[in-house]
């Protein structure tokens, strides 16, 4: 990543607390890759505990798991239900694993979408589990209700005098009533109470309780899907180019399941992307394209919102960028914030720069609204006064150098030929002198001949070696 966008991922949240966007809230349903999140959902503890129990509706990765009684069932029961979130139809035949310690139960869904299965006092944490079109879903723990605690009889009170014996019998009294807690928990019941108490009705749980899972069904129509406030652009500006980070919110309106096959739904990226980067997350359920040109989703798109991030740069000529990108979805509306400039401004269509009434926080920062724009269309933006650096001076320091260079060169080759042709002109001196004097020992010249000839080769020679 470069380090453009290391710094945008860091301003990232405060960049996004600055956006007065209605954010979408992460989706209750995630794609098939994410494993099924613990359930909330807990069974009835204690007597008369349904109430909280079924009141907590479960929800699960992909739907909900919810708890509630079942009067047609009775307490040692419990009836697993089935059933699709769009029409809220019943699912047959589908199969769910119960799983108490280290026994595994299957069980399938009849022509009604459910399933009734044994569910005794103290038979141990349940968990119930099933797949649906390749989607995996999973309550959480359940323990089964326990039926109401019996009515245990109550320790008789001794009879009262009924004498009216004077002040001494009232102030025996007390003393007689202080002492029956002592004698209550000192001296056991007897057998004829014990006997009592075992046959009296108890109050116990009278119906059992019904789990119903809700399950997404799969659809390959992307007309429910769009891009929704909350989508965005973050930018940080260089001299050499721009780095962005692009968050993309998705918004599945159906209560279906969109899978588009394979290889997934293409998002193209910008014209000219150059190194882009999916984050951590996004990596869960999409993948850059082979050629680097788009984010493929390779999971279904659950119902709600899905968040994806990426980053990639882009060149800028001359303190100027063209932005162009297809949009394969409706957009609702964007935004696009410089992280690092008040100064950059951008140009296109539905495109407006936000007043930010110094919520800046004293950063220098540029927000651009951007209208919404439907599928088919293209997202152009032109970015300007970007930080640039007139090359100019750069190419004459550049040439000025090449120049110093090509002469010391030149000088060089020059001074190189001169020195061989001084050294002929030496030997060629020294070999006319060499010849006067063998010539002026053999008697051939004359004294005075001899020096007349001989004095100007030595100038000659002389002028050389200087």
């Amino acid at each position: 990543m470069s380090r453009a966008n290391l710094v945008l991922a860091s301003r990232a949240p405060l960049l996004c607390a600055l956006l007065p966007l209605a954010t979408a809230t992460p989706s209750q349903a995630q794609p098939e890759h994410v494993p099924p999140r613990r359930t909330t959902a807990t069974g009835a503890k204690g007597a008369g505990s349904h109430a909280p129990a079924h009141r907590a509706a479960a929800k699960s990765r992909s739907g909900a798991a919810r708890l509630e009684p079942d009067a047609t069932l009775p307490a040692t029961k419990l009836r697993l239900r089935v059933i699709t979130a769009d029409e809220a139809k019943p699912v047959p035949d589908a199969h769910l694993t119960l799983q108490r310690g280290a026994t595994r139960q299957l069980a399938k869904t009849g022509a009604d979408g459910s399933v009734v299965v044994d569910w005794p006092a103290g038979s141990g944490p349940l968990k119930v589990e099933l797949r649906y079109q390749g989607i995996g879903y999973a309550s959480s723990e359940l323990t089964a209700p326990r039926p109401s605690p019996a009515s245990q009889p109550q320790p008789k009170r001794p009879r009262r005098a009924t004498t009216s014996s004077g002040p001494a019998t009232a102030r025996s009294q007390p003393a007689t009533a202080r002492s029956q807690p002592a004698t209550a928990s000192s001296r056991p019941p007897s057998s004829s109470q014990a006997a009592t108490a075992s046959a009296r009705p108890t109050t116990t749980t009278t119906s059992g309780l019904r789990l119903t899972f809700t399950v997404f069904r799969k659809t390959g129509d992307t007309s429910k899907l769009k891009l929704v406030r909350g989508t965005h652009l973050l930018a940080r500006a260089g001299e050499a180019g721009v780095g962005f980070l692009q968050v993309f919110a998705l918004q599945n309106g159906s209560r279906m399941l969109i899978d588009t096959g394979k290889p997934g739904l293409r998002i193209p990226l910008p014209d000219g992307a150059i190194a882009p980067q999916l984050g951590p997350a996004a990596k869960r359920f999409a993948q850059i394209s082979a050629d680097g040109r788009a984010v493929v989703i390779t999971r279904p798109i659950p119902p709600g919102s899905l968040g994806l991030r990426v980053s990639y740069d882009l060149r800028s000529v001359e303190g100027t960028l063209d932005f162009s990108q297809r949009l394969v979805l409706d957009l609702d509306a964007s935004v696009v914030a410089i992280t690092n400039s008040d100064q950059v401004d951008v140009h296109g269509p539905g495109v407006s720069r936000r007043v930010l009434d110094g919520h800046g926080g004293g950063r220098p920062l540029s927000f651009f609204d951007i209208k919404g724009i439907p599928a088919g269309r293209r997202l152009e933006l032109t970015l300007t006064q970007l930080p640039y650096r007139d090359p100019t001076l750069k190419w004459v320091l550049i040439g000025g150098a090449l120049l110093i260079v090509l002469w010391a060169l030149f000088a060089s080759i020059s001074a190189g030929r001169g020195r061989k042709r001084r050294e002929e002109q030496r030997a060629a001196l020294i070999d006319q002198l060499a010849r006067l004097d063998l010539a002026q020992l053999r008697g051939e010249l004359d004294e005075a001949t001899y020096r007349a000839e001989r004095d100007p080769l030595r100038a000659q020679l002389e002028q050389l070696w200087g």
